[in-house]
């Protein structure tokens, strides 16, 4: 249920640009793929020069880098096509309801924030960070009794946006529309008032 919940605010969030849709594809994609898409894709997008070789671990800096090379320089560049950017549209306050097998409720606020290309990128990381704190107003929630849990969570970052969440997990039979009103309330209170300053420093220093 979480997952469907994220995917359809994922859906909203980003409508109308390549990230609507989980980048792992649905099981509907799945169905309609044919062996010449598959090949088509591969051959528009699959090069060297667009490609990352990531190498991780106690290795030898030169010896790897032979290697690497000894593997794959011979492998021919090509042209790519260039990835289409995504423009969003303004969000307009939507509210998802889901009927939950788990045992417990969920309520989520959400947000789209800069992605990876914005001026505004670095603010929203430490902003992230303080949000996301121990010592932090959303997980006070678990600590004074008023949820289970609290937290603030985010999905991966593109390069345009990325969405975060403030979240809290409530006691069987609480009321996830009033847990709503209070995240509301605590992302109000920040956007007037600014965050902890020690909270800023210290998230600034990790």
């Amino acid at each position: 249920p979480g997952s469907d919940f994220f995917t359809d605010a994922q859906a909203i969030a980003y409508k109308g640009t390549v990230y609507e849709h989980p980048g792992v594809g649905t099981k509907a994609a799945f169905d309609a793929l044919t062996g010449p898409r598959i090949k088509a894709f591969y051959q528009r997008w699959y090069a060297p020069n667009n490609a990352v070789l990531v190498i991780a671990g106690n290795v030898d800096p030169q010896k790897t880098l032979a290697s690497v090379r000894a593997h794959f320089e011979a492998i021919p560049s090509k042209p790519v096509p260039a990835h289409e950017s995504a423009h969003f549209e303004p969000l307009k306050r939507t509210v998802l309801k889901r009927p939950t097998t788990l045992a417990y409720p969920l309520a989520a606020v959400g947000f789209r924030l800069p992605g990876l290309d914005s001026p505004d990128f670095l603010a929203s990381f430490v902003l992230q960070g303080i949000l996301g704190s121990d010592r932090g107003t959303l997980h006070q929630l678990g600590d004074d009794g008023l949820a289970l849990e609290g937290e603030w969570t985010s999905m991966p970052y593109v390069k345009e946006a990325q969405l975060g969440f403030a979240v809290a997990a409530l006691s069987p039979g609480s009321d996830p529309d009033a847990m709503v009103r209070k995240l509301e309330g605590i992302m109000t209170n920040f956007r007037d008032h600014g965050v902890p300053g020690e909270l800023f420093e210290s998230t600034k220093r990790r």
